[in-house]
């Protein structure tokens, strides 16, 4: 088997596993309502689910995939301790500890240099005066 064609089954697999998760939703209640292949009858002693399939089992599909759907991205949510990926610093490039330090080192603010006071006894209100 040659390389192209390996890499062309690859990327026809993931697009399979992509496509059949977004559609999962709508394909199985359609499955469990014609009975293809007699899942219905499989699966007939799951609630709701009868057998020879129809709309009752169709809706119990549903609610099925809807509730694993829940399910997975509740514990995908308590997983991340309830936060996102970007909340949280990265490790290190080895895995151990933080990239970023913790604690940010001080930088000295700048200083001026101090104001060096006119000798000379201006009046603001005459705009006549000399230099």
């Amino acid at each position: 088997m040659n390389r192209k064609h390996k890499t062309g089954e690859v990327f026809a697999y993931l697009f399979a596993t992509v496509a059949g998760t977004l559609l999962l939703p709508v394909v199985a209640p359609v499955i469990m309502w014609t009975n293809a292949r007699g899942y219905a009858d499989d699966y007939s002693w799951l609630p709701g689910i009868q057998s020879g399939g129809g709309v009752t089992s169709a809706l119990a599909a549903f609610v099925y995939v809807v509730a694993f759907a829940a399910l997975i991205g509740g514990v995908a949510f308590f997983a991340s301790s309830g936060g996102s990926v970007l909340d949280s610093p990265s490790a290190g490039a080895d895995g151990s500890g933080l990239g970023v330090s913790a604690t940010p080192t001080p930088t000295e603010a700048p200083t001026l240099p101090p104001v060096e006071e006119e000798t000379k006894d201006a009046d603001p209100n005459n705009e006549t005066q000399e230099p």
